[in-house]
């Protein structure tokens, strides 16, 4: 069998990949590709988006299976002009594929077959939108309708932001005839997912359920994107839900389209907001999604053309299609500097023949430059690097391994991608290790006085906040003498990189008498030697942890998930993170962990030195003199 992938990014490549490995299929070819399909696979040099040149080299060349990538061929018609030429092409017609298209008569559809979703309404003007959004009241979600390459979507906190960005979409035309009328949209909060399935317009099969991340940096910080990364499964859908999600959205929107004469065909794609009230719909999608192939299709045990040829023939409710149940996958995006905006390209590509991690690199935006011999950027997002494992922490350590052995010039990828489920992992065993102490009020000062002075102001919070150490088992509490010189404050890194603020903390520790444990341990690479760290960290008399956020922004945040301990986060900024965008990457935490932020590069380094000493002072009146000291230093620096 030959099989054409009609696009060029690593969504292809990843289908390319999975094609490739069926025994029914001889040859793969790529429209138009990318370096890495072109390891793989035949590249055609015509456009995604030049159907009737696509249908005619297809014809020509006696193609038995065509599939789809991207959107935009799909909302053109290419299912619809390669049927008319005989040519079996999976996907759905030009009017099915409205239901991404338009998001404007895909919410109205949504609302006639009674679809859970937010509550929306559609604006022609600015002025209109605006009136729209005080009504429904902020945050609001301002969609664009038409096909926006991700970008099409935000949510604004405030009337000023709904303001610029109506502006960008239906003045200033930013994303062309697409923004031409809006969807303004009730705000919908809780966890997101995604939930694809396969779909023969009569019959589905649900695959495992994927989270991606949208925004362009850690934290969920920066504008919209295609799509930064991914993991699947997504552990917050158990079986329950998404049994819910496929009674309650995926089998009626299947449904739904064929009542109205539309017949889904090929992979139907769910955006979801998982509420209180259960499952709603965000966007329908009509296309596998980039970067969720990349993280399900390495789940499929099955065999893809198989279910393809299931789905042309409307079959697929005789076959059993099959998802490993033992392996995870996460997928990081590798992007060029400056994306989702203007990027550089022609960017010499570092390390694509020799990751050895195990992980499965898909190119993207990638091409061989004129030698043939180099292979080059040639847009935004570069390469996905996907990890397997037997669970997510395992997998996310594998595909951070290795985009740490890729590089170019000025490249960028989010560091916590899945960094939400494996923290929160780390919680019940927390708990099984010990109650964490009752929160214990301190004492009030009488009315109108003045504490003054280091005498003082341990006079005046030591008798409550030895309560609170005492429920710790920390040394100087219940009327002991004061705590052994053991007593230290860790400070830790996740590489070299951030050995500058850690020098700083250990230096302004020192000023203060007290020592510092030093450790540089990536959470991305060795998460258990993480671990080991941070549970042996009382046992070396440390009382208070200092945690880098540099170059692994969610060390801290997974570190406070492992550890009783108190810990302080200092983030840093670079040229492609702003100080807000920074701060709200180490503050990207699951419920029930917590840490304190003290702030950014080397200030913030002296501040959690100042908080360290502050803590242990607590415990130890003899020290409060020598923080209040520490801290007038760093005051004056």
């Amino acid at each position: 069998m030959k099989v054409l992938v009609v696009g060029g990014g690593a969504r292809e490549h990843a289908l390319a990949w999975k094609l490739f490995s069926s025994s029914a299929v001889r040859e793969v070819y790529c429209a138009p590709g990318n370096a890495g399909t072109a390891i793989i696979a035949h590249s055609v040099p015509v456009r995604h988006d030049d159907i009737p040149n696509l249908a005619d080299w297809a014809k020509t060349q006696r193609i038995d299976l065509t599939v789809v990538g991207p959107e935009g061929p799909l909302g053109l018609g290419i299912v619809d002009h390669f049927a008319a030429h005989g040519l079996v092409c999976i996907g759905p017609t030009r009017e099915a594929a409205e239901i991404e298209t338009s998001k404007v008569w895909a919410k109205a559809l949504i609302a006639r077959h009674g679809i859970p979703t937010g509550r929306a309404e559609v604006a022609e003007s600015p002025a209109a939108a605006l009136e729209l959004a005080r009504k429904l009241g902020y945050p609001v979600a301002i969609k664009a309708d038409g096909l926006a390459a991700g970008k099409g979507v935000v949510v604004a906190q405030d009337e000023s932001q709904a303001r610029g960005v109506l502006q960008d979409f239906m003045v200033d035309k930013t994303l062309g005839a697409a923004g031409a009328r809006v969807l303004v949209e009730e705000f919908l909060d809780g966890e997101e997912a995604s939930v694809l399935a396969f779909s023969d317009g009569r019959d589905l099969a649900v695959m495992p359920p994927a989270r991606d991340y949208k925004r362009v940096g850690d934290g969920d910080s920066g504008p919209n994107t295609g799509g930064m990364g991914a993991y699947a499964p997504a552990p917050s859908l158990d079986a329950r839900t998404l049994t819910e999600v496929r009674e309650r959205i995926l089998a009626p929107a299947i449904a739904a389209m064929a009542a109205e004469g539309r017949p889904f065909k090929g992979v139907l794609y769910a955006g979801l907001m998982l509420t209180a009230d259960g499952p709603k719909v965000l966007e329908f999608n009509c296309r596998f999604g980039d970067p969720e192939a990349q993280a399900i299709l390495p789940l499929l045990e099955s065999d893809l053309v198989e279910v393809l040829l299931a789905i042309d023939r409307g079959a697929l409710g005789a076959m059993r299609v099959e998802w490993s149940p033992t392996l995870a996958t996460c997928v990081v995006v590798a992007a060029s500097a400056g994306y989702p905006g203007k990027v550089k390209v022609g960017l010499p590509i570092r390390g694509l023949d020799s990751v050895e991690s195990g992980a499965i690199v898909f190119h993207g935006a990638t091409r061989r430059d004129r030698s043939g011999r180099n292979v080059v950027t040639s847009g935004g997002r570069v390469v996905s690097v996907v990890g397997r494992g037997r669970d997510l922490q395992q997998a996310r350590s594998q595909a951070y391994r290795g985009i740490g052995e890729i590089g170019f010039e000025g490249m960028q990828y989010r560091r916590d991608i899945g960094a939400e489920p494996v923290a929160a992992r780390l919680l019940p065993a927390l708990a099984a290790s010990g109650s964490p102490p009752a929160a214990v009020a301190p004492a009030a000062a009488p009315s109108g006085a003045v504490v003054e002075g280091p005498e003082a102001l341990v006079s005046s919070l030591s008798a409550s906040l030895s309560t609170a150490f005492a429920a710790l088992g920390a040394p100087g509490s219940g009327g002991e003498s004061a705590p052994p010189a053991a007593v230290t404050v860790g400070v830790i890194g996740a590489d070299a990189a951030d050995g500058a603020l850690v020098d700083i903390v250990r230096a302004a520790c020192a000023a203060g008498g007290v020592e510092c444990d030093l450790a540089t341990v990536s959470p991305y690479r060795a998460p258990e030697e993480l671990r080991r760290w941070a549970e042996g960290a009382p046992g070396r008399g440390a009382r208070v942890l200092v945690a880098i956020g540099g170059s692994a922004p969610h060390l801290p945040g997974l570190l406070a998930a492992m550890t009783p301990l108190p810990v302080i986060a200092v983030g840093t900024r670079s040229a492609n993170v702003s100080s807000a965008e920074a701060v709200a990457a180490l503050l990207a935490l699951p419920p029930g962990v917590a840490l304190a932020v003290a702030g950014l590069d080397e200030g913030g380094a002296r501040n959690a030195a100042a908080l360290a000493l502050a803590i242990l002072a607590l415990a130890d009146p003899a020290r409060t003199a020598r923080y209040l000291e520490a801290r007038a230093a760093v005051a004056r620096t």
